[in-house]
């Protein structure tokens, strides 16, 4: 799931430039995406190595004790080799940065996602970061029972699941309504509560699951609990996946 690339929803049509035009940005479909700021190998991105995605994103930032979506343009920029971390011998030819126009901290970049506007969002008080197993924390209400987020004991295949229980649970083992699992962790693959909190208003918890792997490789998945199925608590409406330098 948060493998998945959506990138592929931006199509990689070159730059035109006539003799008194501008650049077009390329093509955006009008699916969700979403992306992740920062430095990566331009092999994973299906866009030129210096673009313009144009406006239309909104940028997701801390804003004092919670966070607001931010209108912002995107774009990709080359970076010089000389400045990206690591060995050299295995830098790749182009690195790329991902960066918005109007945050610099941006947790992510969104766009194209239903019911999502500019200004202040309810953020869960859960603690981010990363998860290891047996892990869990309340996310917020859905009606009268909580969304319990947890990684599970089963070391022979570990997951990521999200749980509507009766209030107050005292461990995620409780008795619950529903029971979602979000992703199974392949090895060497760690999962991270980016962010949680109410983005669409519908008053229940929505996620920015990460994952990285050992190869150094990020996720994202954003999560929304207003396009929820019968069976689901949150659906998967946008996944990123690159390696990060």
């Amino acid at each position: 799931m948060l493998t998945s690339f959506v990138l592929s929803s931006i199509a990689s049509a070159a730059l035109v430039r006539g003799p008194q035009e501008t650049p077009e940005a390329p093509a955006i479909s009008t699916d969700p995406v979403v992306l992740l700021p920062g430095v990566f190998d331009h092999a994973d991105l299906p866009v030129p190595a210096a673009a313009d995605l144009g406006s239309g994103w909104l940028a997701l930032v801390a804003d004092g004790d919670g966070h607001r979506l931010v209108e912002t343009r995107v774009s990709v920029q080359p970076v010089p080799l000389a400045l990206v971390e690591g060995d050299s011998t295995h830098a790749p030819a182009a690195p790329v940065e991902v960066r918005g126009s109007a945050a610099e901290d941006a947790l992510a970049y969104l766009r194209g996602v239903p019911d999502l506007r500019a200004g202040r969002v309810t953020s869960s008080p859960a603690r981010t970061g990363a998860m290891a197993l047996g892990d869990w924390g309340i996310l917020g209400w859905i009606g009268a029972e909580a969304a319990v987020l947890h990684a599970s004991m089963d070391v022979a295949e570990p997951a990521l699941w999200l749980s509507a229980v009766e209030p107050d649970p005292h461990s995620p083992q409780v008795v619950s309504s529903l029971d979602q699992r979000l992703l199974t962790l392949d090895e060497g693959t760690s999962p991270e509560l980016l962010w949680s909190g109410d983005l669409d208003g519908d008053l229940a918890p929505d996620l920015l699951l990460g994952t990285e792997s050992v190869d150094g490789r990020l996720g994202v998945s954003l999560l929304l609990s207003s396009q929820a199925q019968p069976t689901e608590l949150v659906h998967d409406v946008a996944a990123f996946s690159a390696s990060a330098l």
